[in-house]
């Protein structure tokens, strides 16, 4: 999948940095906000999210005709020793991502499909009217 140029979105680049240094924007419940990328293709909407750190096992989808919700964690608990040193010590990971996106058409929640790769989930969602891309109205003179 192919992106817009980051000049064409100024804040895509403020994202992108406040991700990488501060693991994205919380919310008022401490929840993240996965970045989003939302498409019109014509007959469908393909709504794209960033999920670093998750599994598939993970996430709950949840689709209406207007709305896409999208809710993720991930836990991590990593133990070490170095007895050596005289120390022990255990680490904790966790991450929750929450997210509701309006979309620009009305969609068909049934026939939504989703696959999550490398940690981004890509959900095709079929519109409910479908409208032909670029079809322009010809409009009479008088």
């Amino acid at each position: 999948m192919q992106r817009e140029p980051d000049f064409l979105d100024p804040f895509r680049v403020m994202r992108r940095r406040m991700l990488d240094v501060f693991g994205g924007f919380p919310t008022m419940h401490g929840e993240r906000q996965p970045l989003v990328d939302v498409m019109d293709k014509g007959a469908e909407i393909v709504v794209s999210a960033e999920l670093p750190g998750v599994d598939k096992k993970d996430i709950e989808l949840n689709v209406e005709e207007n709305t896409i919700s999208i809710k993720a964690e991930s836990k991590e608990e990593v133990e070490k020793s170095k007895e050596e040193e005289g120390y022990y010590f255990h680490e904790r990971s966790y991450s929750s991502y929450a997210r509701t996106i309006p979309l620009p058409a009305e969609v068909i929640p049934e026939k939504a499909s989703a696959e999550f790769k490398n940690g981004i989930l890509t959900v095709t969602l079929p519109k409910k009217h479908p409208e032909a891309k670029g079809r322009g109205h010809s409009i009479e003179i008088k």
